[in-house]
């Protein structure tokens, strides 16, 4: 702490019991290796470091580190994973991850507003397993093409665009919007209008190639796509947008089921009511909607 200048994180690890015959409290735990103390004397020699949550105060330090597991919360944290099932080099460890598990992965984390801490299991003579390289190349090749999605962005919490539903994983940075494709939708696709953002444009990320919005009072409509999805793992849309006015969020439109546990049928026999219902956005604002009844 005083011979390497300033230092910005201090990773805990390792502080688990392994011959105590019981299983401790955390409370135990940190006593045992002082971590009061320690945390306090890190803090004065390097004031801005940041430490993490695994020294087992109750405080829980600066961010979390949720291991192998998505686990969003409602502070800084990062996901702490492997490419394969263990963090080591070993020949057994058969159970690896492709790329696009990888990489979706890293997209999820970022749009529940997290970072990513991918580790490398290097050889006892310190090179990497040839297997971990070539991952590491195709990550490489993917984020060239589409970085600007994941560095600087977070996440993007209003919906349809956090839908766990949708075939997307939405990042932000300001007020351009990324439309992770975890699932081509093909040369179109629909956004549900009740969200508070005016499409104003959308290109291929990494193509650059510029594709139409049309606005409908119940959704924005994105055409123009390629029929084969542009990246074979995961195509980026870039969307900018603005918030709408007044009068366009009048003008939304929603259509729902009120009685969405019953079953609709829509044959030769069905017999399907309309009604208008009245909802509010999420700010508040009127939205005309229609209710669907058979």
């Amino acid at each position: 702490m005083t011979y390497y200048g300033k230092i910005d994180i201090l990773w805990y690890d390792g502080a688990w019991p392994s011959n105590w015959g019981y299983a401790p409290s955390d409370n135990e735990i940190a006593e045992a290796w002082q971590s009061k103390k320690l945390s306090a004397m890190v803090r004065k020699l390097q004031p801005g470091i940041l430490i993490n949550n695994r020294s087992y105060l109750l405080s829980g330090g600066d961010f979390g580190t949720p291991e192998q597991k998505i686990t969003p919360e409602d502070r800084p944290w990062e996901l702490c994973d492997t490419m394969g099932a263990l963090w080591g080099a070993a020949s057994q460890d058969l159970n690896r991850k492709t790329p696009r598990e990888i990489i979706t992965r890293l997209i999820t984390s970022v749009s529940l507003g997290g970072n990513m801490l991918l580790n490398i299991g290097p050889k006892a003579d310190g090179t990497m397993q040839p297997w971990q390289v070539r991952i590491m190349e195709r990550i490489g090749t993917w984020m060239k093409k589409h970085g600007e999605s994941i560095y600087g962005c977070g996440g993007e919490w209003k919906s349809p665009f956090n839908s766990i539903l949708a075939p997307w994983r939405t990042t932000r940075k300001g007020n351009t919007l990324y439309l992770n494709l975890l699932r081509y939708p093909g040369p179109e696709f629909s956004i549900a209008s009740f969200h508070d953002y005016y499409l104003k444009s959308a290109q291929v990320l990494n193509t650059g190639q510029q594709l139409k919005i049309i606005h409908e009072p119940t959704r924005d409509i994105i055409k123009g796509l390629p029929k084969k999805a542009p990246d074979p793992i995961v195509t980026v849309i870039k969307v900018t947008t603005r918030l709408k006015s007044v009068k366009e969020k009048r003008e939304r439109t929603g259509i729902g089921l009120r009685e969405p546990e019953e079953e609709i049928s829509y044959g030769a026999n069905s017999s399907v009511k309309i009604e208008p219902i009245k909802l509010k956005g999420l700010d508040g604002s009127p939205v005309r909607a229609v209710a669907i009844e058979e």
